[in-house]
């Protein structure tokens, strides 16, 4: 008769297997803490105006919207706001995006690409309905404006479904020096 009591007391497979999960969640969990944080520069020669500061206070409606079976093509990009983030020195761009799409890394300012840690949704527009989400305002963080001159936004945003239609904006926005004598 053949011992087979060692498939009861932790083969190796499954220890290297608990050593590979352990290994993944230590990873996320430092990852998830390292998140640099930027102090706001104070040397600029740009001024930032209060009349031109965006809020996080648009109101997003209730978690009740419920999404289509077939997601419409984007259909349009335009500008729905702009100007310094609230709490920074950083400039923003709020775009509306009519339909259901995305911009896979095709946004830019200055010709830098900006990453999808620059772009939160910002709020979203209900159709007829009151439950189905027609369009989309995002939030790009441009960074802070350090010099003087036109700078220039633009992006791409590609529809979720087939034909994959395309839309695009692009946006300049000119920043003066401020005379602080």
């Amino acid at each position: 008769m053949v011992n087979t009591s060692w498939t009861n007391k932790n083969p190796v497979g499954v220890i290297v297997m608990k050593k590979i999960i352990s290994l993944f969640i230590a990873l996320c969990i430092a990852l998830s803490l390292s998140v640099p944080v930027f102090a706001a520069t104070s040397d600029s020669p740009i001024t930032i105006s209060s009349e031109d500061v965006i809020t996080h206070s648009t109101p997003i409606p209730a978690p009740t919207i419920t999404l289509r079976k077939s997601a419409p093509q984007v259909t349009a990009l335009e500008l729905y706001d702009y100007g310094w983030i609230e709490g920074t020195d950083h400039w923003g761009v709020i775009i509306k995006v009519t339909g259901y799409g995305n911009d896979n890394r095709k946004a830019f300012w200055n010709d830098t690409q900006l990453t999808s840690n620059d772009k939160t949704l910002h709020g979203y527009w209900l159709g007829p309905d009151n439950k189905t989400a027609v369009a989309f305002a995002y939030l790009y963080d441009c960074g802070p404006i350090t010099e003087p001159g036109t700078y220039t936004f633009k992006t791409t945003y590609v529809s979720t479904n087939w034909p994959y239609t395309e839309k695009s904006i692009s946006l300049d926005f000119t920043f003066e020096a401020t005379d602080n004598t």
